[in-house]
């Protein structure tokens, strides 16, 4: 009898060995899958490496990329500045409103630029989800921009105005009872460089007898005619030339 007792002991000591073995097995490999929700925070703006559609995550889902553009034209060069995000909702967002949603810059995207339907350049963003890119148009007209960054698109219409050189009319200031000087300023109000000529007339009365001018300036004087043409060369966008000639009475 004493022989069964301890028997039975001994098996009832070992089911309790095993279960015991077991629940610590399963206590383990759980804890090993889970991924606090700090931690799941810090790998999606770490990485920045989960798909649209990714229903995975415990907090966050991915919405869509998103672009940010900036265009400036100065002159004929027209500068495009990138911003590319993704969005993301918390999984129980019920509203339309973006005040939860979070938005992370995406580093290392490639963003395409597109003229008038021709691609003309690429990069990659930086760490602040940035490309830059810098087109100079030849000549004036309506240029057609578009960006391209994964599912993302922009488009915008831009216009460049022909060269436009003009000069204020300005009166003769005297020097002396015979001689009178004279300044002519051009100035480019168009955003593409260009080139122009000029005629300027001398009364009959007086002859031309000096000039100083700009280098982008040359010019040609009549003397039977008694005019000067002046022509103003390759101005750029927002940029003057001068000439200054002074002319004496005849005889």
């Amino acid at each position: 009898m004493i022989m069964e007792n301890k028997t039975i002991n001994r098996t009832i000591l070992l089911v309790i060995s095993i279960l015991f073995v077991v629940c610590s097995l399963s206590a383990i490999s759980a804890a090993d899958n889970t991924i606090n929700q700090e931690d799941t925070k810090d790998i999606i703006k770490g990485t920045n490496d989960i798909d649209t559609g990714n229903t995975d995550n415990e907090d966050f889902l991915v919405i869509n990329d998103e672009l940010s553009v900036n265009t400036e034209v100065s002159g004929n060069k027209i500068t495009i500045t990138v911003y590319s995000n993704t969005i993301y909702l918390p999984k129980d967002f019920q509203g339309p409103s973006r005040d939860l949603s979070r938005d992370y810059p995406n580093i290392n995207k490639p963003v395409f630029l597109y003229v008038n339907g021709e691609i003309v350049g690429s990069k990659l963003t930086d760490t602040n989800g940035m490309a830059k890119f810098t087109y100079s148009a030849n000549s004036s007209g309506t240029y057609f921009i578009e960006i391209f960054s994964g599912g993302a698109w922009y488009g915008k219409k831009v216009k460049i105005t022909p060269a436009k050189i003009e000069t204020p009319k300005k009166p003769n200031s005297k020097i002396s009872a015979k001689t009178y000087k004279k300044n002519y300023k051009y100035k480019n109000n168009g955003q593409i460089t260009g080139s122009k000529k000029f005629k300027i007339k001398i009364n009959e009365k007086y002859k031309l007898s000096a000039v100083k001018k700009s280098k982008n300036i040359s010019y040609k004087y009549n003397k039977k005619t008694n005019e000067i043409t002046v022509t103003v060369k390759n101005l750029a966008h927002n940029k003057t030339a001068n000439i200054n000639y002074r002319i004496t009475k005849k005889g």
